[in-house]
Formats: structure tokens, sequence, C-alpha cells
């Protein structure tokens, strides 16, 4: 393991924050995610492979991460955050370099089996646990510059991937983000990460005026899923990752089809990222300052517009903008869902919590990207699935709109 240096703890907090956006830079969801849209036409190339056949690759993997979820939840509440990130780092940034070893579909599936369980603990789940200890009065505002990261790497990741892919091939291009991985991953987690304000002798953050309600509510796992916000909180991130992820994968490909070269459908991936970067810096400040699922459910709302827009047909240049719009609700979920169980069950076993409600959002991620390559390959085109999608956004709207306000539970998870 890696041994911390003595550094002042006033600077702790900013150390941990900065540790936080570089892993959601180079998270699996800004690496294997979202960029399997540009491997799709080289791994068509090399292999023969179909998009459904490669798209089925999300399913794999992300099923892997979400069947892992209660052991990742169990591990980060028991040993802390930090030596649950240094392990899956290790175990997914080496793992990419599997990449040499694919010769059929049935090992390209089975490296993103693998990768999937090595992750599992470089997530969201981790970097959201951390920073909820570590902040309340701007705990929106902490989490949303900290997975900015995740636009970030969005933004930088797609054109060294296809640069990389173009020059050496697509084993190389996972190789090199392998190395990036690892050698941002670990020192970032290694040197700047402390699992509690307290072990670097400092205060925990005072709570927020509109939080004070939520400070008493201190909700196990069987207690949070008798309350009906669980359920609407599970339902609508259910509905919401899904569309907005199957249209993030399949943007390259969909963009290509209405003629834009490689180098443009990279640039609009790393649009889509910036877009994320810029929706959850945004959204950050907001849920701080106004009341979180009504915040969420505008910019849900105006994603839900920007989706029927792309199903109705609309040019390359108009695409791309609703896909940027898509993009910034992508980059507002990542903030929200953390914030939500934080606020509404309390962070004493909040890891656990969250690795159930991300269970099932993982899931929602693994499907809607197949079943969009389903339809595409089914009727020869994306708008029926479009179509599909808009109507899980509003879904999610509709279930924020009625999650009542916070400090709404007890300790026995009834209504207060």
């Amino acid at each position: 393991m890696i041994a911390r240096p003595a550094v002042p703890a006033k600077w702790r907090t900013w150390g941990v924050v900065l540790a936080a956006v570089i892993g959601f830079a180079i998270s699996p969801a800004t690496v294997l995610f979202y960029t399997l849209g540009l491997f799709i036409d080289p791994l068509h190339s090399a292999f023969g492979w179909d998009r459904a056949q490669v798209s089925l690759a999300i399913p794999i993997f992300t099923g892997a991460v979400a069947l892992s979820m209660p052991v990742v939840g169990l591990a980060i509440d028991r040993l802390g955050p930090r030596r649950v990130l240094l392990w899956s780092i290790m175990l997914y940034g080496g793992g990419l370099s599997g990449a040499f070893l694919v010769d059929d579909l049935n090992s390209f599936y089975i490296m993103f089996l693998l990768l999937g369980i090595g992750c599992a603990g470089a997530n969201s789940i981790t970097y959201t646990r951390l920073l909820t200890v570590w902040f309340d009065r701007n705990r929106g505002k902490a989490i949303g510059i900290a997975s900015s990261g995740m636009g970030l790497g969005m933004l930088i990741m797609p054109p060294i991937i296809d640069h990389m892919i173009g020059v050496a091939g697509w084993q190389w291009a996972y190789c090199v983000v392998g190395l990036v991985v690892l050698s941002l991953g670990l020192p970032a987690a290694g040197l700047l990460i402390v699992d509690t304000p307290q072990e670097a002798g400092l205060e925990p953050e005072p709570p927020a005026a509109s939080a004070a309600l939520s400070q008493a509510v201190m909700l196990t796992l069987r207690q949070s899923m008798t309350t009906r916000q669980f359920w609407l909180i599970l339902t609508c991130f259910v509905g919401i990752a899904g569309s907005t992820n199957a249209i993030a994968i399949h943007l390259a490909p969909m963009l290509l089809d209405l003629g834009a070269s490689s180098a443009v459908a990279a640039a609009a991936v790393s649009a889509f990222g910036a877009a994320m970067l810029a929706g959850r810096l945004v959204m950050g400040w907001l849920v701080d300052r106004f009341f979180a699922p009504f915040a969420c459910a505008f910019v849900f709302g105006a994603s839900t517009i920007a989706i029927v827009a792309l199903a109705m047909g609309l040019p390359m240049g108009w695409a791309i903008v609703a896909a940027i719009c898509v993009g910034f609700s992508a980059g507002a979920e990542g903030d929200v869902l953390g914030f939500l169980i934080g606020r509404y069950f309390g962070i004493t076993h909040y890891a656990r919590i969250y690795a159930v409600i991300f269970m099932a959002y993982l899931l929602s991620v693994s499907a809607l990207p197949y079943l969009l390559a389903q339809i595409f390959e089914t009727v020869g085109s994306y708008r029926p699935g479009l179509w599909m999608c808009a109507a899980l956004n509003l879904m999610s709207v509709a279930c924020l709109s009625a999650m009542g306000p916070y400090g709404s539970t007890t300790r026995t998870g009834k209504r207060a």
C-alpha cells in the first residue's frame, strides 16, 4: 500500500476533492462505457462483429459491477474508501492490458466481465461516500466539483483513444488507457485520500440549515427500503441512467450514420463529456441552494425534450446540439443520486444503501444500450429506441416530483 506523507490538515479537504476529481476522470464509466462507441467500427473491421454483438459487452460489464455492489458497499463501510480504491484501481488499470488476449468474441466478453469485477470499487459509490462524510453544508458543490472529473475525462479521453486506434490499433488504445489509470489513480488514492476528517485532525463540516432535519435520519438499508423515497429514487435513476447512457454509447455510430467522420464523432463524444462536466458543476451548485428533486426534475425535463428532438430526425448539426443537452442531464444525475441518499437516509449506512440503488442503476445501464442496438439491428433506425428513452426520462421526472421534503423519514423508516 502507498504511505501518505505528512501534510498540513487544512489541505486535506482539498486533497480529497482533487483525488475524487482524478478518480472520476479515469473512472470505468469514462474509460470503458462512454468510449465503447469509438471501438465499434474498429472491432467490426477486425472481427466482423455487428453493433449488437459489441454492445453486449456493456451489459456483461455493468452486470458484473452490479452484482459486486453489495460486497463493495459492505467493504467501504467497514474498511473505508481508501483501501477499496487502491485495490480496485490496480485490478482495473492492469486488467485493460487484457485487450491483447482478445482473439474472438467470447474472450472480448470475458475481458469485460473481469474488468467489471475488478473495477467495482473504483466507481462513484466510493467517491460519493467519501465526500458525504467530509462535507455537509457544501456537499452538493463538493460532489459536483469532484464528479465533473468524469466530464473532464470524457473531454480528453475520446480524442486520445481515437488517435491511438488510428495509429496503433484498438488493443494498444486500451493498454495506454490502462497505464493512464494506474499512473494517475494510484497516487491520487494513496497520497491524497483520508477516510474521515477526524483522521486528518479536522472537525466535520457544520450542517446546512436546510439539511437540519436530515441530520437526525440514520436509516439502515432495511429501514430505507420501507420508505416511499427509496423506491422513487431507485425508479428515477433506473430510468434516467438507462436512457442517457444508451444515447451516450450510441452517439458516435448515430452520427456516423448521419455522415460524420470518425474525428467529428469523437469530437461530439468529447462535447457530450464537456456538457456532462457543466451539468455536474451547475447541479452541484443548485442542490446546495434549492430543493434537489425539483431542480433535477427541471433538468431531466429539458433533456426529455432534447431526446424527442433527436427521435424526430434532426440534421447532424442540431443532433449534436441535442446530444449535448442530454450530456448536461447525464452530468446532473451523477451528482444527485449520492446527494439524495445522504439527505433522505443519512450517512451511517450510506454505502450499503447506495450499493443497492446503484446495482439497479447499473442493470438499467447494462440493458438499455444493448436494447437500443437490438432495435437498430431490427428496424435499421435508432428512432423507436429514442422514443423509448424519452418515455423513461419522463418517468424519472414524475418520480422526482413525488419525493417529499428532506427529513420526511425517521429512524424507523416511516413518515414523520
